[in-house]
């Protein structure tokens, strides 16, 4: 559904891509990392009609622990990457988002806010 919402949302404009961090919270942590690039790849591959696989992943082991008044809340970051035939099955990354709140609603905000572009 995000993908076909994406499809159709044809306008990208650069001065919304004017570095790789978009959005940056401090309570709780979030930074959302994307570059026009990535977004210009996933459009290209959306529009090609072919299946594009969406793939989420979660770690924390490349992240320290935050000091007071976060410490207990550490950070994991979130990668999101493409797969499509018509790259030969090649993962692409195309965004990144760090975060300590791992909620579901997290998540779903920043999938919304990156498909929305």
């Amino acid at each position: 559904m995000l993908l076909t919402y994406f499809k159709h949302h044809d306008e990208i404009t650069s001065s919304k891509f004017n570095g790789y961090a978009q959005k940056v919270s401090l309570i709780p942590l979030n930074i959302q990392c994307y570059t026009y690039l990535q977004m210009f790849v996933l459009k290209q591959l959306v529009n090609l009609n072919e299946p594009v696989v969406l793939i989420g992943d979660a770690t924390g082991t490349c992240v320290s622990s935050l000091p007071e008044p976060f410490r207990g809340m550490d950070p994991l970051i979130y990668t999101f990457i493409v797969k499509s035939r018509k790259v030969g099955g090649v993962p692409l990354p195309i965004a990144e988002m760090i975060s300590n709140d791992h909620s579901h609603s997290t998540i779903a905000f920043f999938l919304h806010s990156y498909f929305s572009q």
